[in-house]
């Protein structure tokens, strides 16, 4: 059955253009009209380009494409298990990325929860040692889970903001709580280019409810910009008895 070759790429949803490169690298069993030479579908000719497209899906090239010719079953076979072994590679990355952006999504909508009071918390925190850079398992639990990182602030010195991380390995900047504690805990934030931050709110409230303000650790959100470019943290400071 003869078919114009704009009405073929249209159904199988491949540009004219494509489907000229491809038949001139010979991957497509076009016949020609004998009379005026033009291309005439047929089934096979549909069969290699669908074949076309699936390998193309496989991120594969052209010219390996045209390798695939010279294969027989076995050949072929090793192909496709290679293929599928660095999709799944691709996959298991993709699944790691749709994780992590879940977990942006949720310290979004946990900024907006907890812009809306302070409560109190009890807890105990696990020893944070410094945030080394050349620390090479620092770096690589901040790639993976930054919100293993906190901001740490003493109430009497606010601006000497220090940064840590919970790592078994480091100096140690805050010992591990052997009980729990009781905790203000809301939305604390630093402004990243003057490291301005609201640690006075969490004071105040602290004095408000009747306690004195203790040492402030920050969990880390997520950073986001506007008028004034933010790091944003679950804060968490230590309530002590007046």
């Amino acid at each position: 059955m003869v078919r114009q070759i704009g009405l073929v790429a249209k159904v199988l949803g491949v540009s004219a253009s494509k489907l000229r490169y491809w038949d001139k690298k010979g991957l497509i069993r076009f016949k020609r009209n004998s009379e005026n030479n033009y291309r005439t579908f047929s089934f096979q000719a549909m069969m290699d380009i669908c074949d076309i497209i699936f390998y193309r899906d496989l991120s594969m090239s052209i010219d390996d494409i045209q390798k695939l010719s010279s294969k027989d079953e076995s050949g072929l076979n090793n192909i496709l298990k290679e293929n599928r072994v660095s999709l799944q590679a691709q996959i298991e990355k993709l699944e790691k990325s749709v994780e992590k952006i879940d977990k942006r999504i949720s310290a979004v909508e946990s900024i907006e929860e907890l812009k809306e009071n302070f409560t109190i918390v009890k807890g105990k925190f696990s020893q944070i040692n410094y945030f080394d850079f050349d620390n090479t398992a620092h770096v690589e639990i901040y790639l993976e889970n930054p919100e293993e990182t906190v901001v740490f602030l003493n109430c009497e010195n606010p601006l000497d903001i220090k940064y840590g991380i919970f790592a078994e390995s480091g100096d140690e900047l805050r010992r591990a709580d052997t009980e729990k504690k009781l905790y203000l805990q809301g939305l604390f934030w630093v402004s990243t280019s003057s490291k301005f931050s609201n640690l006075n709110e969490f004071i105040e409230e602290a004095k408000q409810r009747r306690f004195s303000p203790g040492n402030l650790v920050g969990e880390y959100l997520i950073t986001t910009g506007g008028e004034v470019k933010k790091d944003y943290y679950i804060g968490k400071m230590e309530l002590l008895k007046c």
